[in-house]
C-alpha cells in the first residue's frame, strides 16, 4: 500500500497545484487595474465637516486618479448609500454618532458589503491594527494624512480586495475540483467492492476461506478509498496555503460541525466553543485543520462520550487556537512522531496517519506552529499558533 499511497499523493498534489495555477492565471487576466486617470468612487463616512473637507481636498489633488466622492455623516446613511450605489472603496471614521470604535466596521462586515474599507483613526488612536485584523484593508491616522498616503491606501485597498475576491473564488473552485477528483479516484474501488460482493451472492457454495477473502477485499477497498480522500485533503491543504484572506474561524467551525453531524450524533459528542477570531489564512486549509482535529477527538475517544473544547488566545503577533479533548491522549514520547505523515499510534483504529501531519503542514504553510500537550479535561491539548495579518504598504 505504501507505493500506491506515494503514487496517489504525487498525482493528487500535481493535479491540485496545476489547477490552482490555472485558476489564478485565469483570475489575473480579469483583474481590474487602477490605470492613470481612472475614475474611482469613494464613500467617505465622516461626521466632522472639517475633516471631510480635508479629505476631499486631498482626493481632488491627485494627479493619477480621478476620485468621485460622496459624504455621509453616520453609519445608517452609509448603509443606505452602499445599497443605492456601487463604490470602489469606503473611507470610514471610527468615531461616528451611531457607531463608536470598531462598531461601524463590524456592522459593515456583518452586512457582507463587498467593498474594501480604509478606516480613519484619531491622533494617537490604537484601533488601526485591530481594524485590519477585523477585515479592514488599511488604516490612516487623521493627524498624518497626506495626499500621497491617502491615494496609496485607497489604491492598495482596492487592489488587495480584488485579489482576495479572486482567492475566494479559487478556493471555491478548488473544493469543487477536490470533490470531483476524490469521486473519480474512488469510483473504480467501489466497483471492485461491488464485484466482490456480487461474487459472494452468486456463488453460495463459497467456503469460509473464500468468504473471508471477499470480506478482506471489501475492507481493503474501503481503507484505500479513505486513504485517497485523506491524501487528496493533504495535498489540497498544501495547495490552498498560499490563498489567504480574512477568515472568520466561527464560520469555519460551523461548517465543520455540519460536515461531521453524523459522527457527532453517533458518538454523542459535545463541542464547546468560545468566540473565535478572524484571521489571515486560507479558508480551505482552516476547514481541513479543524476537521482533522475534531475528527481525531471523536475517533480516539475514551470510554465516555467525546468532549471537545475550542478557544483562542492572543499572543504577541499571533493567535493561539487551543483545542482540548477528553480522549485517550498521546504519550509525551510519541508526540513528535505522531506529527509525521503515515504514523499511527493505534493500528486497530482505521486511518491513514495523515490527520496530524496535515495539521502540521497547514500550520507551516501559514508560518505557524503546532504543539501537543496533556489536556486538563483528560485527553490531548493541541495548540496551533497562527501569525496575525501584517500591514502591507
Amino acid at each position: 500500500m505504501g507505493d500506491v499511497a506515494d503514487a496517489v499523493t504525487d498525482v493528487t498534489d500535481k493535479i491540485v497545484l496545476e489547477r490552482v495555477d490555472a485558476i489564478l492565471h485565469q483570475r489575473v487576466r480579469r483583474k481590474r487595474k487602477l490605470d492613470a486617470c481612472e475614475r474611482v468612487r469613494v464613500l467617505v463616512v465622516e461626521d466632522n465637516q472639517a475633516d471631510a473637507e480635508l479629505l476631499f481636498d486631498l482626493l481632488e489633488g491627485s494627479d493619477n486618479i480621478e476620485f468621485d466622492h460622496d459624504l455621509v455623516g453616520d453609519l445608517k446613511h452609509a448603509c443606505v448609500a452602499l445599497r443605492e450605489r456601487r463604490y470602489d472603496c469606503v473611507v470610514l471614521d471610527l468615531a461616528l454618532p451611531d457607531a463608536k470604535g470598531l462598531e461601524g466596521l463590524m456592522a459593515l462586515q456583518e452586512r457582507k458589503e463587498d467593498v474594501p474599507i480604509v478606516v480613519l483613526t484619531g491622533i494617537g488612536g490604537s484601533d488601526g491594527n485591530e481594524a485590519i485584523r477585523r477585515g479592514a484593508q488599511d488604516y490612516l491616522n487623521k493627524g498624518s494624512i497626506t495626499a500621497s498616503l491617502l491615494e496609496r491606501a485607497l489604491r492598495y485597498a482596492i487592489e488587495r480586495h480584488s485579489h482576495q475576491a479572486r482567492l475566494v473564488m479559487a478556493n471555491i473552485e478548488l473544493e469543487r475540483f477536490a470533490g470531483a477528483v476524490a469521486h473519480d479516484l474512488t469510483k473504480p474501488l467501489s466497483a471492485i467492492a461491488g464485484y466482490a460482493q456480487t461474487l459472494e451472492r452468486l456463488v453460495p457454495s463459497l467456503d469460509d476461506n473464500a468468504r473471508m477473502c471477499v470480506e478482506r477485499i471489501v475492507d481493503n477497498v474501503d481503507r484505500a478509498a479513505n486513504m485517497i480522500r485523506e491524501l487528496l485533503a493533504h495535498g489540497l491543504a498544501v495547495a490552498a496555503g498560499e490563498n489567504k484572506a480574512a477568515v472568520d474561524l466561527n464560520h469555519v467551525l460551523q461548517w465543520v460541525k455540519q460536515a461531521m453531524a453524523d459522527d457527532i450524533d453517533r458518538t454523542r459528542a459535545t463541542i464547546h466553543c468560545a468566540n473565535l477570531p478572524t484571521i489571515w489564512a486560507s479558508e480551505i486549509a482552516m476547514r481541513q485543520l479543524l476537521l482533522c482535529l475534531v475528527d481525531n477527538a471523536l475517533k480516539y475517544k475514551a470510554d465516555e462520550a467525546p468532549r471537545v473544547e475550542i478557544r483562542s488566545k492572543r499572543a504577541p503577533d499571533s493567535w493561539l487556537l487551543i483545542i482540548d479533548d477528553n480522549g485517550r491522549g498521546i504519550a509525551a514520547d510519541e508526540r513528535e512522531r505522531v506529527l509525521d505523515a503515515g504514523e499511527r499510534l493505534i493500528p486497530d483504529i482505521p486511518g491513514s496517519g495523515l490527520g496530524l501531519a496535515t495539521c502540521m503542514t497547514i500550520a507551516r504553510a501559514h508560518s505557524g506552529s503546532i504543539t501537543l500537550t496533556d489536556s486538563p479535561v483528560g485527553g490531548t491539548r493541541v495548540v496551533i499558533g497562527l501569525p496575525e495579518r501584517r500591514r502591507q504598504h
